[in-house]
């Protein structure tokens, strides 16, 4: 089963319950789809699988411009396995995968793309953007692990990634990140004594 988000025609009150009607391509029957990202981080279970619509019916992108947290939805301790490349993700999230281009995440009134608070998120074919906004992080947490970013594009005005606490295991595979200034912080930001542990970068490009 898997559950989609279409920005352009989708509704909130939906079931959120999507069909695959062909893999390769990709193509999927949105009928039931939600229209905002922040309703599956609230209603999908862990281990599930959201499609994000990544163009409109007139192919253009689609952006969903939410203040987005993760959520973990219940009180089991469900841990899930996946094979990345030989690297085995544990973890409580869901994985996010675009469908089409990539779709555009960004938060245009709050100060980051991305709440934080949760373990084993997986990320595919997703673009993050704060360009167009003062903000100056797209992801904010502390003391989670296991995140998984595949074929995404990190486009920071300031900074990318701010976590104020140690973070492990986080993988970025085929990526590539891209920041509108030369400052030191680019890609990661947070103090010395407050380390980031394993950091894996897999064939991406910094620009």
């Amino acid at each position: 089963m898997f559950y989609g988000v279409d920005g352009e025609h989708g509704n909130d009150s939906n079931s959120g319950i999507v069909t695959v009607i062909s893999e390769n391509p990709l193509i999927v029957d949105w009928t039931n789809a939600w229209k905002t990202i922040q309703k599956a981080f609230n209603d999908v279970l862990p281990c599930n699988t959201v499609l994000i619509r990544g163009n409109t019916d007139n192919s253009e992108r689609l952006i969903y411009d939410e203040n987005l947290a993760t959520k973990r939805n219940t009180n089991l301790n469900i841990l899930w396995s996946e094979d990345y490349e030989d690297y085995t993700l544990y973890g409580e999230g869901i994985k996010l995968v675009g469908v089409g281009d990539k779709p555009v995440l960004k938060n245009n009134s709050g100060s980051y793309v991305i709440d934080i608070s949760h373990n084993g998120y997986v990320c595919e074919n997703i673009e993050f953007n704060n360009l167009d906004t003062s903000n100056n992080y797209l992801f904010f947490g502390s003391f989670k692990q296991n995140w998984f970013f595949i074929d995404c594009v990190f486009n920071a005005k300031n900074r990318g990634f701010y976590y104020y606490n140690h973070c492990n295991n986080w993988n970025f595979i085929n990526c590539v990140h891209n920041s509108e200034t030369n400052n030191a912080y680019g890609i990661f930001y947070g103090s010395i004594n407050r380390a980031w542990n394993w950091i894996l970068f897999k064939d991406c490009e910094t620009n």
